[in-house]
């Protein structure tokens, strides 16, 4: 996860704060209070760990758990009918791949699901297409947002000749105060970075979580091959200066077109840039209209 002029990642403070709240209240000593200290940082180190290494993934599950984040290849925390229309009312399996928090504190889950083709269907039961969400245990408790669509395998082709495939920004105050930009990466990623322009036109880092999808998650999930996912944040001004318009009005200010208002670059597991493409739009906006 990247964050701006290296400032502490937001997922790892608010990992190391919820964790010292929790252990203050078990303090009853100058002694246990540093102990208590070590313990956070030992715990931030661990989280540290889990955005960049497989074995330190599967070993942030329990902090995860401490912190109510749904554990990479474990059951999605919201619980409640996920209908995909013509695909089947349910899924047949609902696997975390990713998970973590917008800089506002709000948790995300990246989930992937198994789904039958048609709930009438006469073909095998193993003839599944696959959904990709995310989902905001915190908003309405509990919403799904079913934002990538719908595949026969996943990931999809598209990624195999794109790099990565990006959604247009999203904006729901109701799971988390600033703009999202999600996507799909191929296995050959190893980081994403966005960039957005402020009023003056000056680019800037958005905070980007990123994981790869491999192993024994991978394999719980469904997925064909090992792929990545990522979601940025940018700043809700944004919507006044960068986007096309900004819905926050009604109508909506519109805005000129800036082909280069965000860029997201790609980088291999050397840390050079692979793939690039810049872009502006809002494909979705959700929440209390503002009229």
């Amino acid at each position: 996860m990247r964050e701006p002029d290296e400032t502490q990642l937001p997922l790892v403070k608010s990992f190391g704060d919820d964790l010292e709240r929790a252990m203050a209240k078990r303090a009853g000593s100058l002694k246990r209070s540093r102990r208590r200290a070590v313990s956070v940082v030992g715990a931030a180190a661990l989280v540290g760990a889990s955005l960049l290494t497989s074995p330190g993934r599967a070993a942030s599950g329990a902090v995860g758990e401490w912190l109510g984040l749904g554990e990479p290849g474990g059951p999605p925390s919201v619980e409640g009918p996920r209908p995909r229309g013509g695909l089947g009312t349910e899924p047949t399996g609902s696997v975390v791949v990713a998970a973590g928090r917008a800089p506002d504190g709000a948790r995300y889950e990246f989930v992937l699901e198994r789904v039958a083709e048609s709930a009438k269907s006469d073909r095998a039961a193993a003839d599944f297409g696959q959904c990709l969400n995310i989902e905001w245990p915190d908003a309405r408790q509990g919403q799904i947002s079913p934002q990538f669509g719908c595949y026969p395998t996943f990931p999809p082709a598209v990624v195999d000749r794109s790099v990565v495939k990006r959604q247009g920004a999203m904006f729901d105050p109701s799971s988390t105060s600033q703009v999202q930009i999600a996507g799909i990466a191929r296995a050959d990623v190893s980081d994403v970075r966005i960039l957005y322009k402020d009023e003056r036109g000056a680019k800037h880092d958005a905070p980007v979580g990123f994981a790869g999808v491999t192993g024994a998650v991978r394999e719980r999930a469904g997925a064909d091959r090992p792929f990545g996912v990522f979601v940025g944040f940018l700043p809700q001004a944004w919507l006044g200066y960068g986007a096309l318009y900004d819905p926050r009005h009604c109508p909506p200010e519109e805005h000129p077109y800036n082909p280069a208002a965000i860029e997201v670059i790609a980088y291999d597991h050397e840390g050079e840039p692979i793939a690039r493409e810049a872009g502006n739009n809002i494909i979705s906006v959700s929440g209390r209209p503002p009229c």
